[in-house]
């Protein structure tokens, strides 16, 4: 058996393949705080573009984590979002790629830099409240954005490279929890023997995903799980804020912290709260099952999945916290 583009992707996926393929300057982009699927498939994309002599660029809206630096193949193809070479590329861009983000205000301040630009979406998350303009391949049925990069490079008869396959398995294999999460089909699995037939490092990327962090990221452990509460179905962590500044962590060193109070015997809706720079709060919401924690995300202005969603509101941690706790708190009572 080998993996096929599902039916009623195949025909939207040859119009994206197409519509990728007659830009000449291409800027790609993510949500805030890339992860494993949203760098994955930007470069993968990006890889292909170049291969065939187009000029691409990877403006991510917040630094790209040190964990998934590993995906470039130059690290000159990534332009910080700051930078006066990310504004000239995005000015000149005849395309944006927005990869794994729907939702106009997950760009951040990639946002102004972008609007007005021709612009192409490809998601796999549920319809925002406030979409982004433009031509869009969304899939909610696909395991990661990554499915879709897949479904269009095949549409586009694209030249395999290292460089995509290895970005492409990296970012299914994080956003399907190795595998493990409901998000797993057997297209997933054929899709993932395909990309390993090919040569891709497994046990590299794995050391690289789940094998490999910084001290400083156990110090934030150490004092996160100092501020975990549990009670009946439910549970939550904080993030200090002044550990985190103390010890100069990123958001990538949050990567996987709300699996911790998930993990806990009998939870059904876990949580992680932390304080942006701008002094808004981040809430991370994640489902064993039995609650649709997208619609929780939604009534605070966010959104996901059913079992992994977030949101971002502009008020302080201990107010939303309160709040937050308290919606999902009726909900898992339910």
């Amino acid at each position: 058996m080998r993996y096929h583009t599902p039916s009623h992707r195949q025909e939207p996926a040859r119009r994206m393949a197409s519509r990728l393929a007659r830009a000449n300057n291409i800027v790609l982009t993510t949500h805030m705080n890339p992860d494993a699927d949203g760098a994955g498939s930007a470069v993968a994309l990006l890889a292909w573009l170049r291969d065939r002599g187009a000029e691409g660029w990877f403006v991510p809206p917040t630094p790209l984590p040190e964990r998934y630096r590993f995906l470039l193949p130059e690290e000159s193809w990534h332009l910080p979002a700051r930078s006066a070479d990310a504004a000239r590329a995005c000015a000149a861009a005849d395309l944006v790629v927005v990869v794994d983000a729907g939702d106009l205000r997950r760009l951040g301040r990639v946002k102004p830099m972008v609007e007005g630009r021709p612009t192409v979406v490809i998601d796999h998350h549920t319809t925002p409240t406030r979409p982004i303009p433009g031509d869009r391949l969304v899939d909610t049925g696909a395991c990661a954005t990554a499915e879709l990069v897949y479904d269009i490079l095949m549409a586009a008869g694209a030249r395999w490279t290292p460089a995509i396959d290895n970005a492409l398995y990296t970012a299914i294999v994080d956003d399907t929890g190795s595998f493990a999460y409901s998000n797993v089909t057997p297209d997933t699995h054929l899709l993932a023997a395909e990309l390993v037939q090919r040569g891709v490092d497994v046990a590299g990327i794995h050391r690289q995903l789940f094998e490999s962090m910084d001290v400083r990221r156990l110090k934030l452990l150490r004092e996160c799980l100092g501020e975990l509460r549990a009670e009946s179905g439910l549970s939550w962590i904080t993030v200090p804020d002044q550990a985190y500044r103390d010890l100069k962590a990123t958001s990538g060193d949050l990567e996987g912290l709300v699996n911790y109070p998930r993990a806990i015997k009998g939870v059904e809706v876990a949580m992680l709260f932390r304080t942006t720079n701008d002094g808004a709060t981040k809430v991370s919401f994640r489902s064993n099952g039995l609650v649709d924690v997208d619609g929780i995300a939604r009534s605070f202005g966010g959104g996901g999945h059913a079992k992994a969603a977030g949101a971002l509101v502009s008020r302080p941690l201990e107010e939303v916290r309160a709040d937050v706790v308290n919606a999902a708190r009726a909900l898992v009572r339910e």
